[in-house]
C-alpha cells in the first residue's frame, strides 16, 4: 500500500508515467536523466540485488517461455556482480548476433565477456570460457572483415 501511493504521487508530479492498470501497471521515468538520478541515488549493494532479482525472475521467465533476450540477461547479471552466469548469456547474446549477421554487435557482446573473464581468477574453466570467446570472436572479425572487402 505505501509503495502503491508513492508510485501514485510520482505518477501525479509527473516523474513517473504509468501504463496499465493495477496491479499489472508498468512505470517509466519522464525522462532519462530522472532515471538515472534514481538509479545513481542507489547504493551499490541496493543496485547489485536488484539486478540479481530482475536476472533471476527473467531466467526463469525464459526457462517457461523459450523467449530469450541473453544481451538483457548478460547485462542483469553483470551488474550484478554474478560473472560467473554473465558470461554465460554475453556468449549466448554474441552467438545469436551473429546467427542472424549483426557481427559489430556480436563483437561488442563477445567483447565485453572478454572484460569480465579478465577479472577472474586464473582457472581450467576461465581458460575454456577464453577459448570460446576469441573463436568467436575471431569468426565475427572475419566476417566483418568480409563485409567491408
Amino acid at each position: 500500500a505505501e509503495l502503491q501511493q508513492a508510485l501514485a504521487v510520482l505518477v501525479e508530479v509527473e516523474i513517473l508515467y504509468q501504463r496499465g492498470i493495477l496491479p499489472n501497471a508498468e512505470y517509466t521515468f519522464k525522462h532519462a536523466l530522472i532515471q538515472d538520478a534514481a538509479y545513481q541515488s542507489l547504493l551499490k549493494s541496493k543496485r547489485q540485488h536488484y539486478h540479481e532479482q530482475i536476472a533471476r525472475t527473467l531466467t526463469a521467465y525464459v526457462s517457461v517461455s523459450g523467449d530469450i533476450h541473453p544481451e538483457l540477461l548478460a547485462h542483469h547479471y553483470t551488474q550484478a556482480g554474478l560473472k560467473e552466469e554473465a558470461l554465460t548469456y554475453w556468449y549466448q547474446a554474441g552467438e545469436r548476433a551473429v546467427g542472424q549477421s549483426a557481427n559489430e554487435e556480436a563483437i561488442g557482446h563477445l567483447q565485453t565477456g572478454m572484460a569480465l573473464l579478465d577479472m577472474l581468477p586464473p582457472s581450467p574453466q576461465r581458460q575454456q570460457h577464453e577459448r570460446a570467446f576469441q573463436t568467436a570472436l575471431k569468426r565475427s572479425f572475419m566476417a566483418t572483415r568480409a563485409v567491408r572487402e
